[in-house]
């Protein structure tokens, strides 16, 4: 997989300054697990990735790059050159920065949606990963590891947790299709071209999963309103059936869930940095309280 050789990697390890990027929690999550660094090599310029402390709880460095390598490999991200788990460093090609940004949320709902979607499609049908991705698995992880750092759980925590649960409960009877999914709907992660086209980044999520998923995590990212939810996906699917409808809206509010225990669990690890996790942890689970009130959650559960 490496296109560096262990020596260039350690070369670059030990160049590592200042991060490029700064990190940003909320209203958006920007660079909040890597730091990142662009370098000069022999054979041009590098984006050096350098997981933060602490992530590694939660990410797994060898898995996002096989994912990133895959993505790389059908033109749907920037390739990846070089990968050292140990260090926890990932090595990319250098994207022109007159040509690429990350995006905010405005960039993606209009003529970006469309090749957005077409990239996780093709993410979708690209091979197999080694890694399962399961949403339920990953919040119980992260509740384990938001109780042992004494994180600032809401009041109503458990009740969120068992509603979540019963989705999971929901999901597995239900059963779905495994694909290479992403499972981050986060804008930031997207970049956008100048000239309209897209690539992924980030696959700290990725793995086998529902391909449903991803199409939840990015609706939920993008749009407030049931119809621009619904147009997404006849978009999607070329139609918007109720039990897809359910499903997406079901995941979604796991997401929420995820999220909202991820920032946190960040909030109580990172005490002090003046990185506002916990605001962004509390509005995702702001967001969950708001659609478990939905008077459909229940109809949605039988319908997956």
């Amino acid at each position: 997989m490496t296109a560096l050789g262990g020596s260039m990697i350690a070369d670059l390890a030990a160049r590592l300054g200042v991060p490029d990027t700064r990190p940003v929690a909320s209203p958006l999550r920007l660079a909040t697990d890597w730091d990142g660094q662009r370098l000069e090599t022999a054979s041009g310029p590098c984006f050096v990735k350098k997981l933060r402390a602490g992530q590694g709880a939660v990410i797994d460095v060898a898995a996002v790059a096989e994912a990133s390598a895959l993505a790389g490999a059908i033109g749907i991200a920037p390739r990846l050159l070089a990968a050292d788990a140990d260090r926890g460093l990932l090595v990319f090609e250098a994207l022109d920065e007159a040509d690429w940004h990350w995006s905010c949320i405005d960039d993606l709902i209009d003529e970006r949606l469309s090749p957005l979607l077409g990239a996780m499609k093709a993410f979708h049908a690209a091979g197999t990963l080694s890694v399962r991705r399961d949403i339920f698995a990953d919040i119980a992880a992260l509740r384990a590891l938001a109780a042992g750092a004494g994180a600032n759980l809401p009041h109503d925590a458990v009740w969120l947790g068992q509603c979540v649960d019963l989705i999971g409960i929901a999901m597995a009877a239900a059963g779905s299709d495994a694909v290479p999914v992403r499972a981050d709907g986060a804008a930031s992660n997207v970049l956008r071209g100048r000239d309209g086209g897209v690539l992924l980044v980030d696959f700290d999520r990725a793995g086998m999963g529902d391909p449903w998923l991803d199409v939840a995590v990015v609706l939920n990212e993008l749009f407030q309103f049931e119809e621009e939810w619904q147009a997404a996906l006849e978009l999607w699917a070329g139609r918007c059936h109720h039990a897809e409808y359910a499903r997406v809206r079901l995941y979604a509010m796991a997401d929420d869930m995820y999220w909202g225990l991820w920032g946190l669990w960040n909030a109580a690890l990172h005490r002090g940095q003046g990185i506002e996790f916990f605001k962004y942890g509390q509005w995702r689970l702001l967001r969950l309280r708001q659609s478990l009130s939905d008077a459909r959650f229940e109809t949605w559960l039988r319908r997956v």
